[in-house]
């Protein structure tokens, strides 16, 4: 008999689907901004996705071109923090950057290679965030399947 009702198809929906299909169903563009604010805040504070300090700036860097003291942010531009996308695939959320420009050539540069650095990517405390919002959004939307 339950087969045959709401409860009973979503039962055998929920079955079907794996974590990962679950939390991508909750994905949606406010999570996708979270994710790209999340990014950008953490290197805003010059912090790696391990949650390590990058390097100072020189003082050539600091003395020269005004960049403030610190670890590196990876601002310049703004280019590189502009093009900061988070989007989702079958594997779940990707962040996505285009690089910066260089001011010389203008071409497009891959900051991680040229640097040979991990940039991007959410340290375990934003992930926690990240997930915290997900969870609502999901249990939200089960809730609206249930009532």
């Amino acid at each position: 008999m339950l087969k045959n009702t709401v409860i009973g198809e979503l039962v055998r929906d929920l079955k079907a689907l794996n974590e990962i299909d679950i939390w991508l169903l909750s994905i949606d563009s406010e999570v996708l901004d979270l994710v790209d604010i999340l990014q950008v805040q953490q290197l805003d504070r010059g912090e790696r996705p391990d949650a390590t300090n990058f390097p100072d700036y020189s003082p050539n860097s600091v003395n020269i071109f005004g960049k403030e003291a610190g670890p590196i942010k990876w601002k310049d531009s703004g280019y590189f923090y502009n093009n900061i996308k988070a989007i989702v695939d079958k594997n779940g959320i990707e962040i996505t950057n285009k690089g910066t420009i260089d001011d010389v050539t203008g071409q497009i540069i891959d900051l991680e290679i040229k640097f040979n650095e991990e940039i991007i990517g959410l340290q375990s405390g934003s992930l926690s965030e990240l997930i915290k919002v997900i969870r609502a959004k999901y249990l939200e939307r089960l809730r609206k399947i249930l009532l």
